[in-house]
């Protein structure tokens, strides 16, 4: 196994910053200063996190941990934020040349390591606030340096996302269990000053497994993280990869596809019923449809009435004989969109004939007086209309309304 560097901001030639420690010896690993765990054997996954158990936590810093802590925690944000920006720069260095830039390796590890200390610091883990130097630390992470010109190029994009999908929905699981239990610890560490230390591994094990699953998601390597907690898992085998895989596709599918239906049904927009015998004398009264919640909305749409026949309103179309023209009629107000461009055939009528059902495009749409397109500015109120010509015995069914307007969706209206 490729020995080990201690995860630590790196700032080569500074002299009150830990530059990383190597662990030296191939076979097996020491264990780490204060810990009672046997040696770690070669063949353990090439990322490694262990917190020295404290005998004793200090009462009144642990009861106001959550506030202790803010700094640090604020400032794991836009560090996390850079470790992640980056991740695409690291995927195409291995997709190109197969191996992960030192340098990058160097920050993010030394991000992971700070994390690392303050997590374990905020989960009452330990007394010691977290610093930008390890040296003294009770908390040690460390990563395999990325073995160079070895890594796999095929893993690197969606492929190990989709393998990770089942492990990090364990890993979520973990999470929530872990808060529960430094809860449960918190009290007793009030109550008795030390941290339970059954509890203590789960939630040590637990950021274990986190890291380990970082590490391979970002290719710092190509083995699969055990579904383990324990210092000494090794990678997962080659069966539970091919599980995990047809699992993470599986997953990967079902979650394409509810994104896909609730993209479909949001971009559906709202349905509206309505007796076409009242809209046609204005009497239906249907209700303004905004596209969000009213008072906050972009825009807002409603129809008023329906022209049937139409013939007289609309002279600049005469319909081929044995058809009609049926004309339709909004209030459109524009609240807050830049100005938009209200398309001809964003209108459609279907209608049945002899039984059958047909779908025909509005042969002009008007706004305002002008035929479309049509600007629609800022904090205006137009009056829309679709004109379409449909066969004279025709029954209208239904009319679909798609605004330009992504957040309004399309607009159904069934009638009856």
């Amino acid at each position: 196994m490729e020995s080990l560097a201690i995860a630590a901001p790196a700032t080569p030639g500074s002299g009150d910053v830990d530059t990383g420690t190597a662990w030296p010896g191939p076979a097996v690993e020491p264990a780490i200063p204060g810990d009672s765990a046997a040696p770690v054997a070669s063949e353990s996954y090439p990322v490694r996190f262990e917190v020295e158990y404290p005998e004793n936590l200090n009462r009144l810093t642990t009861f106001v941990r959550g506030i202790l802590v803010l700094p640090a925690l604020f400032l794991t944000y836009p560090l996390s934020f850079v470790l992640y920006a980056t991740v695409p720069f690291g995927w195409l260095t291995v997709f190109l040349r197969r191996s992960y830039p030192g340098w990058l390796f160097a920050t993010n590890t030394g991000i992971f390591g700070f994390t690392a200390r303050t997590h374990s610091y905020a989960l009452l883990l330990t007394d010691r606030y977290p610093s930008f130097n390890a040296a003294g630390s009770p908390v040690h992470l460390a990563f395999a340096p990325p073995p160079s010109g070895r890594l796999s190029r095929w893993r690197v994009l969606f492929w190990k996302a989709v393998l990770l999908l089942p492990n990090l929905f364990v890993l979520q699981i973990l999470f929530f269990c872990a808060l529960v239990v430094s809860v449960m610890a918190w009290f007793a560490v009030l109550l008795t000053g030390r941290y339970p230390r059954g509890l203590f591994g789960f939630v040590t094990g637990a950021g274990r497994w986190y890291y380990r699953a970082a590490a391979y998601f970002l290719s710092f390597n190509d083995r699969y993280p055990p579904y383990a907690i324990s210092a000494d898992a090794g990678p997962a085998s080659r069966g539970t990869v091919m599980v995990s895989g047809i699992i993470g596709a599986l997953m990967a599918g079902g979650l394409a596809a509810a994104i896909g239906t609730v993209a479909y049904l949001d971009s559906g927009g709202q349905d509206q019923d309505v007796k076409y015998a009242d809209l046609v004398a204005g009497r239906a009264n249907l209700a303004t449809i905004y596209s969000g919640e009213e008072g906050t909305a972009d825009f807002s749409v409603r129809l008023t009435r329906a022209y049937d026949p139409g013939q007289d309103l609309i002279r600049v179309l005469e319909p081929p004989a044995g058809s009609r023209v049926a004309v339709f009629e909004w209030v459109m107000v524009n609240l807050g969109f830049d100005d938009e461009l209200l398309e001809d055939g964003i209108a459609r009528l279907t209608y049945d004939a002899g039984g059958e059902r047909h779908s025909v495009r509005a042969e002009l749409i008007t706004a305002g007086g002008h035929v479309a397109p049509v600007s629609l500015e800022v904090t205006t109120q137009v009056r829309m209309r679709a004109v379409f010509i449909i066969p004279r015995e025709a029954t209208p069914v239904s009319l679909r309304l798609e605004p330009p307007w992504d957040s309004l969706g399309g607009i159904s209206y069934h009638f009856r």
